[in-house]
């Protein structure tokens, strides 16, 4: 195993068209979101992935376009919970990180870029350990079954439809099991264990799941719809697998693995509007592209494109059910392309974290009953009162 001790150094500048900044003293008359002391100047940025390992919190940035378009990222920044104060982390011969994962106290998970690498940073130690390096392959994602570590690659990146992309898991002894389907090309950014088998959002054949009892891949289906690339986020919450489309909500899966219920949006008759005519219509608690779906055990949250503001799920919390847009000011300076969209979010403790283009901010829990006090959870148009509404009707489907 190869060990290299990691120095750490801030940055006070990147280009001239990259900047970023850190605040050293949190406003305590600020209610709700406030900063977490990591800004940026400039129009390149794109804070995606969060991450935090004990008290250590993680972002990673890149420029991503859409969701299943991920462009090389170049850095790594870092604090602890409750400090202003950010660090960069940057790997050993420049290697680029194209993945980040943690969700135990051990650590940071780091994937690169062309290398095939995977390493682990302990942010007390300050050290790097290489755990994999296959050259000349990129690692997309990275995640953990039965605790034990899995990590997606391939030789390509972006287009995949005839890439040779193995799958692996290690074993107790360290070494690493080829896991790759047989027939199918599988390649996946997010996953979660469930029920002790593997469920994964890949980049081309929508969700999978690997039978970590007999070591085979089966496809579950999503909602009879052929185009199953539409899936960037999954999560697991209170026994239940969600996963989060980029344009038809958020979906939980039952236990038999072939029903799907809506667990977002719903039909109501909203009458006549003088915007919107007269009839039935849907109207969402999400953002138009839920990107992100993130849970602590207790609450779950999520987040997306066309609204930086995420939503906390409601679920068996009382009425009025569905998701409440967590309001206030998350983004300082509005503009076309600034705050339009949050691909990372962490529960830390007792704050919620949210990485938007221009930052990492936060929020109390405590404060959320106040943040979510006047959100609609029929979407995000103030006043119109549904005269009847009730879910659609499950999809289900046989295998």
């Amino acid at each position: 195993m190869k060990k290299v001790f990691v120095g750490l150094f801030t940055l006070s500048f990147l280009c001239s068209c990259f900047m970023w900044r850190n605040e050293q003293e949190e406003d305590s008359s600020i209610f709700g979101w406030r900063s977490a002391g990591l800004q940026f100047d400039g129009n390149s940025v794109a804070l995606s992935q969060m991450f935090h390992s004990g008290n250590y919190i993680f972002v990673m940035d890149g420029g991503i376009q859409y969701y299943d378009e991920y462009y090389p990222n170049r850095y790594i920044f870092f604090t602890k919970q409750g400090s202003m104060a950010w660090d960069t982390l940057k790997l050993p011969e420049n290697a680029i990180p194209s993945v980040i994962y943690a969700d135990s106290d051990d650590g940071l998970y780091i994937g690169t870029h062309t290398t095939g690498q995977v390493w682990r940073y302990n942010p007390s130690m300050e050290t790097l350990d290489s755990l994999i390096k296959k050259d000349s392959l990129y690692v997309y994602g990275i995640t953990r079954l039965n605790n034990r570590l899995v990590i997606s690659m391939c030789d390509t990146w972006g287009n995949i439809k005839k890439s040779f992309c193995p799958i692996f898991i290690q074993q107790d002894d360290g070494t690493w099991e080829d896991i790759t389907p047989a027939s199918d090309i599988l390649v996946f950014r997010n996953a979660r264990d469930w029920h002790n088998d593997l469920f994964v959002i890949t980049f081309n054949q929508g969700l999978w799941r690997f039978n970590s009892a007999n070591k085979e891949w089966s496809q579950i289906s999503i909602n009879n719809q052929p185009n199953h690339s539409l899936l960037p986020s999954i999560e697991v919450y209170k026994d239940r697998l969600f996963v989060g489309y980029s344009s038809n909500g958020v979906w939980s899966l039952s236990d038999d693995y072939k029903t799907w219920n809506c667990e977002d949006f719903e039909w109501i008759n909203y009458g006549c509007n003088p915007f919107f005519g007269c009839g039935n219509s849907i109207m969402r608690g999400n953002p138009m592209k839920v990107l992100v779906l993130k849970t602590n055990g207790e609450y779950l949250f999520s987040a997306g494109e066309d609204d930086s503001n995420p939503r906390l799920y409601m679920g068996d919390r009382g009425e009025p059910m569905g998701w409440r847009r967590i309001s206030g000011d998350l983004c300082p300076k509005p503009g076309y392309g600034r705050c339009t969209f949050t691909r990372g979010l962490d529960i830390v403790g007792d704050t919620l974290y949210a990485a938007i283009k221009t930052g990492v901010y936060k929020i109390p829990i405590v404060e959320l009953d106040s943040a979510i006090k006047n959100s609609d959870p029929y979407g995000r148009f103030p006043g119109m009162k549904p005269e009847v509404d009730s879910f659609p009707t499950p999809w289900v489907y046989e295998k």
